[in-house]
């Protein structure tokens, strides 16, 4: 099996399960496409007849976050789980790829009361996670114990995941009156499947002395889709896997003061559930388990080890080797549960609060993936149909706290949810950027 190395386009194509998409710009009433995914609600309270996204992209860096037993949070990296030589070469316990880009897409007002958006997204994610830093030392051409822990019951694994959406939103406008509004919206989304697959050590148990590895005992399970496995034969970039389904659903409701015609509205409140569905893989290139028992190793075995399928070979010389042929895979896609609040201080200032929660993502493929991600905004802005200046404020459980900065000019913006707070850290753990064109087009409606 050869080196698998996530291309380059890991860095662009999934959304960050502990953040909003474009934070900051999120709160905007004037990107209704690019914010799609955290307020389906928005194109039809747009006052634009037609919008086009031009471009949208969102990178988000995690660098050298360390990971307690059970932390699943995500951590950007160029890495693929299967190339072993980068991803036991870092000093972190865990590393994750994520990002997110919306190609050419548009949204269009029938009326006042309905809207309806086309687009197309490429996402994925990849975790790659050891429960101890012996772990990754244990496969790094280790030539004595030295530095080394006995270990028990320990886990390392990996996991990426990529797709295509193309996505069908609908928003209508249920309800009206002078001071109440109260609107809704569906996301239907085709799933076309890219590379995906993972693969997981767990029940690790090792011991040493100074020649030797004494004992080493663990199951080995992984799954590989054809689509991975064709990326790393040629080096392109490919969507030809298997399809699935899935969906996002919100509501939003509006309060207006009519005493106060000069605000859009006074507060506005939104529930959304993202991420609704999976893709079951069944064209796989391999899905197997299996059980490894070894004693009185030399430490010499493993060197030279780079990729997961040099393993395997390895591991085909030891004692005991139990292989099972796998069946069929689903990979679910991050489902995240979101509310968020917006008043509207003056005519343009504005202050948005927004928590989203996140269950275990992948937990049922690799049980030791339990981590709950929670996600805090505080984002106050100024803007108006011309200008935009955002100031989101973060706080993850797992992160903790950090802030950004944010401007739109017309339809053109850019941004970071970390550039501020990262100026007062000497060692950053998350950096993210994003950028983006939107034309809005027609007569107010």
């Amino acid at each position: 099996m050869k080196k698998i190395l996530l291309v380059l386009y890991i860095l662009f194509i999934s959304i960050s399960s502990y953040a909003q998409d474009f934070g900051g710009v999120h709160t905007s009433n004037f990107l209704p496409l690019q914010n799609i995914a955290n307020d389906p609600t928005g194109i039809v309270r747009d006052s634009t007849k037609w919008n086009i996204n031009v471009l949208s992209g969102q990178v988000l860096f995690l660098n050298d976050g360390q990971s307690q037993e059970t932390d699943v949070f995500q951590k950007l990296a160029n890495t693929g789980i299967l190339s072993l030589d980068k991803l036991l070469g870092s000093t972190s316990n865990i590393t994750v790829a994520n990002g997110k880009i919306i190609f050419p897409s548009i949204s269009y007002k029938f009326n006042h009361k309905n809207a309806i958006a086309v687009h197309f997204d490429l996402r994925g994610n990849g975790v790659y996670r050891a429960s101890h830093e012996s772990v990754a030392k244990l496969f790094k051409d280790v030539e004595s114990p030295d530095g080394l822990d006995d270990l028990q019951n320990e886990n390392l694994n990996g996991i990426v995941n990529t797709w295509t959406e193309y996505n069908v939103t609908y928003s209508r406008l249920l309800f009206e009156n002078d001071k109440h509004e109260f609107a809704g919206g569906v996301t239907l989304k085709y799933l076309q499947g890219g590379g995906a697959g993972y693969f997981n050590m767990d029940g690790i148990d090792v011991s040493y002395d100074k020649t030797q590895i004494n004992n080493l005992d663990f199951d080995l399970s992984y799954a590989v889709n054809e689509t991975l496995y064709e990326i790393t034969e040629d080096g392109k970039v490919k969507f030809n896997g298997d399809s699935g389904l899935g969906a996002n659903i919100g509501f939003s409701y509006i309060y207006k003061d009519p005493n106060q015609k000069d605000k859009p509205y006074l507060f506005k409140a939104g529930l959304t559930i993202n991420d609704i569905g999976s893709i079951k893989h069944s064209n796989n290139k391999g899905n197997k388990t299996y059980h490894v028992s070894m004693q009185d190793v030399p430490y010499s075995r493993f060197q030279g080890v780079e990729t997961l399928g040099a393993l395997i070979d390895t591991l085909k010389n030891s004692v005991d080797f139990k292989e099972i042929d796998g069946d069929d895979y689903s990979l679910s896609l991050p489902t995240t549960y979101a509310i968020n609040a917006d008043y509207c201080y003056s005519k343009n200032i504005y202050i948005n609060a927004s928590f989203s929660y996140q269950p275990s993502v992948y937990g049922k493929v690799i049980k030791s993936f339990k981590t709950k991600s929670v996600t805090t905004y505080l984002t106050p802005r100024f803007e108006n149909k011309t200008w935009g200046f955002y100031l989101p404020m973060r706080y993850h459980n797992k992160l903790g706290a950090n802030a950004g900065f944010g401007a739109r000019w017309k339809g053109f913006y850019i941004g970071s949810a970390t550039v501020i707070g990262n100026l007062f850290k000497s060692d950053s753990e998350s950096s993210q950027f994003y950028f983006g064109v939107n034309i809005p087009i027609g007569k107010t409606i």
